[in-house]
């Protein structure tokens, strides 16, 4: 499986973004760029929103560049600027689906999806729940928001209300991965006993730790209100320091 460094991470990401302003307009739909990058880190194939068609997906137009039985998907991981839906019309197969379909093992995004036509998207729950590692790359928020809504037919203050909307309903930031794992450790504190404080498996506290996952709803607040309480009580653990790696895990265990 292609497991890149963040630097590498963020070079196909923008890639995805980058695509996402080529989307023709739409009425109701966002602007998405996807690219599916192989093993030896060469990329694959790509795509767009509405590349050839109105109603295609990104991700959907990356994947039919390719056969369905093409060997190298097996270790290729996708990027998309945005969660692979989990829901569409009867006659179309959710993105989520069909990277599960491929088995394409990893998964990159740089945005959970918006409430904005979809109530609930659980296209990331899906594909953790099938084993694929997915990662989330939310320092590229900005980048998504400028050009997510370029695709989408409306008047200039419609759109500008929109990404103002967009921007109002961000959830506050988390601390980076590397003072996630510095607070805890500083309070003595195993993964386990975070994930049984938050109501998650000692797993996710770990994806957390390293920048592999976010949290979500209602864990995401809980996680919050815990790391800003550690963060009063230990203030120097609370600044971010490059040299220290990010702990791939418990130092003492988590049971």
């Amino acid at each position: 499986m292609y497991a890149p460094d963040r630097a590498q991470d963020l070079r196909w990401i923008q890639r995805a973004i980058d695509l996402a302003a080529l989307c023709p307009p739409a009425p109701g739909a966002y602007s998405v760029g996807a690219v599916i990058v192989g093993e030896d880190g060469t990329e694959l194939a790509s795509g767009y929103s509405r590349a050839t068609g109105p109603r295609e997906h990104a991700e959907e137009v990356a994947l039919a560049q390719l056969p369905q039985d093409d060997p190298r998907l097996a270790g290729a991981t996708i990027y998309s600027s945005l969660e692979p839906c989990s829901q569409r019309s009867a006659s179309r197969t959710p993105c989520a689906r069909r990277i599960l379909e491929a088995g394409i093992p990893r998964v990159v995004i740089a945005w959970r999806e918006p409430s904005l036509f979809v109530d609930d998207c659980v296209g990331y729950e899906q594909l953790v729940e099938a084993g694929v590692v997915v990662v989330e790359l939310p320092d590229r928020v900005s980048f998504v928001v400028a050009t997510i809504m370029e695709g989408v037919a409306m008047s200039d203050s419609d759109r500008s209300q929109r990404v103002d909307a967009l921007l109002n309903g961000l959830p506050e930031a988390l601390p980076s991965p590397q003072v996630r794992a510095k607070l805890r450790l500083a309070a003595g504190l195993t993964q386990q006993d975070v994930a049984d404080a938050v109501g998650v498996k000692r797993v996710a506290v770990t994806r957390w730790e390293l920048g592999q996952t976010s949290p979500r709803r209602p864990h995401r607040e809980n996680y919050l209100r815990l790391l800003k309480g550690l963060a009063d009580r230990f203030p120097e653990a609370a600044k971010a320091d490059e040299g220290t790696p990010t702990p791939a895990s418990d130092s003492r265990g988590s049971g």
